[in-house]
């Protein structure tokens, strides 16, 4: 199942979406302003680890 492509632009970073619908969560990071302590490889340690 393919979803159409629709553009997602938050401030100067386009957000990449892959054929799914899905949104890159790096670029939402990137985004949000792309904290060293904020990155998407630190989630399931700190869901998983509080």
């Amino acid at each position: 199942m393919s979803c159409p492509s629709q553009e997602l632009t938050l401030g100067d970073v386009v957000v990449q979406q892959d054929a799914h619908g899905r949104y890159s969560f790096n670029d939402l990071h990137r985004a949000a302003g792309g904290e060293p302590r904020h990155q998407p490889s630190n989630f399931l340690r700190v869901v998983l680890f509080p």
